[in-house]
Order: C-alpha cells, then sequence, then structure tokens
C-alpha cells in the first residue's frame, strides 16, 4: 500500500500537493510561493478573490439577467487588463511561461466577451 507510506505523505505535504510541483513547472521559485507576505503570490490571493466577485455577477446575470450589461463590461475590463499586464511580464521576462501563454486565454475572453456583448 504504497499511498500509506510516511515517506510519501511528508513528500506530498512538502510539495504541497499538485500545487507546489505545478509551481515548480512552471519555474515559479519556492521562496515566492503563496504563503509568504510580501512576495508576489500575495498578489495572486486577492486577485482570486476579485475574480470570484466577477464571477458572482455572472452568476446574478446569467440566472436573474439583472445587471448584464455591466457583468458584460466588467468582464471586458477584466480581459483587457490582463491581457495588457501579462503582455506586459512577458515583454519584461518577469513570469513564467505559463503565464505568458496565458494572454492568449485572455485575449480570447476578451474577444468572446465583446461578440457577445449587446450594450
Amino acid at each position: 500500500m504504497r499511498f500509506l507510506e510516511p515517506q510519501r505523505a511528508r513528500r506530498l505535504a512538502l510539495d504541497r500537493g499538485a500545487g507546489g510541483r505545478l509551481e515548480r513547472a512552471a519555474g515559479q521559485r519556492r521562496n515566492g510561493s503563496l504563503s509568504e507576505p510580501g512576495r508576489p503570490g500575495e498578489v495572486g490571493r486577492c486577485l482570486g478573490a476579485f475574480i470570484i466577485v466577477v464571477e458572482l455577477l455572472m452568476l446574478r446575470a446569467a440566472l436573474t439577467g439583472v445587471g448584464l450589461v455591466f457583468t458584460f463590461q466588467a468582464l471586458i475590463a477584466v480581459a483587457v487588463l490582463m491581457t495588457v499586464v501579462h503582455i506586459w511580464g512577458a515583454v519584461q521576462r518577469i513570469q513564467p511561461i505559463l503565464e505568458t501563454l496565458e494572454i492568449g486565454m485572455h485575449a480570447g475572453l476578451g474577444v468572446l466577451a465583446m461578440l457577445f456583448y449587446r450594450g
């Protein structure tokens, strides 16, 4: 029963599960992890909280139709700003390759939001 081995459990705990392995695969240093205050990871948590708010706006607009125009405007703004931020990081070479690849995703989501926007 390999999954019960104490060494494996310790190694998984030290890796912080798949998240830690993904961080290292993306080229992020261990020193800049999300758990250390004052580090770039702290911005990631704040951005995550902001995105949850945007997702709740989308849910409300989808279920009730309330705030549909504002929700699309927020989605377009988020897509444009995220694209600009990731392009800036790629130009300065200060981000992992996975974040550079996100440029296409954010730009694509922005284009989709503009295509469906009826404002």
